[in-house]
């Protein structure tokens, strides 16, 4: 310990602290309180700019304060005591609040929570951060005394409503669903802050007595319309047909989205139905083909395919020039375009601008709604969507497990090089683009590594082609810049095969061992923890 306070003293700075921190957090005990107490303040001596800013880890987003919150904390129960008790120092919160990020104990909730309504209210809430704790994601249930300290904590009506919401965010992702619905069925006053969310999650859980409460939220809050499918009764089926058709004979396009989705996710011969009654209207919103294709009945996909060769596509042939680029609507005009062909190959490039976006959405807690077949009612219409269009279609092909399809329909029509390199990411082909993330470092001093990894995962190459590429690479760069690129890479893809090359890299400068140190042990950890082979 007294080395690292040395080696500390002479290099303390914003860069350095993470590593510093991890250090000390790594080994510390009772006889280091005052070292501890003291690596925790010199976090509140670091502006707020500096905090925001990405460190010499080279990532962007990677900030000090993010580096900190999503480290691998492993505490004893000795060191956790430390940090409870330390915890009384309110100056100390800041710090405390990120490493007790993923803590289970209710002082550590307590600390969290004072941070979060000391936040600035005018950035929105990530659902991702505040449902860290649900237990679909992470499989672990928190301890009873951490979970009755949320309860009593958003019970309390006299609490901000920020924070009752933060705390019942925590206990309603975690806690059984049978017990939480019990709570939320209890919560009946329309004046009470968590009113509206605790309908929206009973909504969600597909509880049929929510019925009522939805229908009066929908007033209000049109989108709910869409969620109907999680709680679809033959009451809620009236209700819905009466709003739909009152929508149409009004025109109100901008509701009518929300019904036409619900019709999707309904996916069902009511929905069909409901479309068809409907179709002469409805033909004109630019989410009426994409609803009819999806719902894939032979009357839905021929009303569909008469709509699209009525706005102007003919199969086999080319577009006219003035149909161009769909994903950003930029449009050549011809002055021998009529304007009725014009406003009408309009209409078609709305349908198809971002229907990619929409078609078969997975919605969390729900099946798989997309298949094989409904893809396939999109072939005769491929030269209607751009390449960003085709390439995420493809990629939706895969993650059903049509593969033949994804390669033999969809590919082909990806023109840009890039997009199809995240599809089918050959070994040469990840070895230079391993080597051009480098120079990007050496250069930029930052690196986007994030698309990188996703061409990997969802590429051909398996382990032993990854173990092979960044083999050769460690054996043809020595930096910590190098070295970094390997780390970032197999903290989110790495296997125990994997872990070797992280430990035989040969450095050529060993005043970065500190950095390199800290990068190859949170890569390990990952490993560690996502792989047992």
């Amino acid at each position: 310990m007294d080395q690292l306070v040395k080696s500390w003293t002479r290099n303390a700075s914003p860069a350095n602290y993470v590593a510093y921190l991890w250090a000390i957090l790594k080994c510390f005990s009772e006889s280091d309180r005052d070292i501890l107490k003291s690596a925790l303040s010199y976090w509140s001596t670091i502006s707020e700019k500096e905090r925001s800013r990405p460190t010499n880890n080279f990532i962007h987003g990677r900030t000090i304060d993010n580096q900190i919150k999503f480290l691998h904390w492993n505490f004893s129960d000795e060191q956790l005591r430390i940090l409870l008790e330390l915890s009384e120092d309110r100056d100390l919160h800041g710090i405390l609040s990120l490493l007790f990020a993923y803590v289970d104990h209710p002082v550590a909730f307590r600390v969290v929570l004072n941070v979060e309504m000391e936040r600035d209210t005018s950035f929105p809430r990530f659902e991702e951060w505040d449902g860290r704790w649900d237990f679909k994601r992470t499989n672990y249930r928190l301890s009873n005394a951490s979970l009755q300290y949320l309860l009593q904590e958003f019970s309390d009506l006299s609490i901000l409503p920020t924070r009752r919401y933060i705390a019942w965010r925590y206990w309603t992702g975690n806690q059984d669903e049978i017990v939480v619905l019990g709570q939320l069925q209890q919560i009946v006053d329309k004046n009470d802050s968590l009113f509206e969310e605790s309908i929206f999650w009973r909504l969600s859980h597909g509880d049929i007595t929510v019925a009522q409460e939805v229908k009066i939220v929908i007033g209000d809050k049109p989108w709910v319309v869409s969620s109907l499918d999680y709680i679809w009764t033959e009451e809620v089926k009236t209700f819905f047909s009466q709003w739909f058709a009152e929508r149409i004979r009004n025109g109100n396009f901008s509701e009518l989205t929300y019904g036409l989705e619900l019709l999707s996710n309904l996916d069902n011969n009511e929905a069909s139905q409901m479309l068809i009654a409907h179709w002469e209207k409805l033909r004109l919103h630019s989410r009426s083909i994409l609803t009819a294709l999806f719902l894939s009945t032979p009357e839905t996909i021929r009303l569909a395919d008469l709509e699209i060769k009525r706005l102007g596509f003919e199969p086999g042939k080319d577009m006219p020039i003035f149909y161009y680029g769909n994903l950003y609507g930029q449009y050549y005009s011809k002055d021998d375009l009529p304007e009725d062909i014009k406003e009408r190959l309009l209409l078609l490039v709305e349908h198809f601008r971002y229907m990619y976006l929409h078609y078969g959405v997975k919605r969390e807690g729900r099946p798989e709604r997309l298949t094989r077949e409904k893809l396939e009612c999109l072939i005769p219409y491929l030269s209607l969507f751009d390449s960003h269009s085709n390439y995420q279609l493809a990629l939706k092909c895969l993650s059903i497990g049509a593969v033949d399809l994804c390669f033999e329909k969809f590919y082909p029509e990806i023109k840009e090089a890039g997009l199809r390199n995240r599809i089918r990411l050959s070994p040469k082909e990840l070895d230079l683009e391993t080597v051009s993330k480098y120079r990007e470092l050496e250069n930029n001093k930052t690196v986007y590594m994030d698309f990188f990894i996703e061409q990997i995962e969802k590429s051909e190459i398996n382990d032993e082609i990854l173990f092979s590429s960044l083999k050769s690479f460690s054996k043809s760069y020595h930096t910590a810049k190098a070295f970094y690129i390997v780390a970032v890479i197999l903290e989110s893809l790495g296997k125990r095969m994997h872990i070797e090359i992280l430990e035989d890299f040969c450095l050529d400068n060993e005043q970065d061992r500190m950095n390199v140190e800290f990068w190859k042990a949170n890569a390990i950890f990952a490993i560690k923890r996502r792989s047992l082979n």
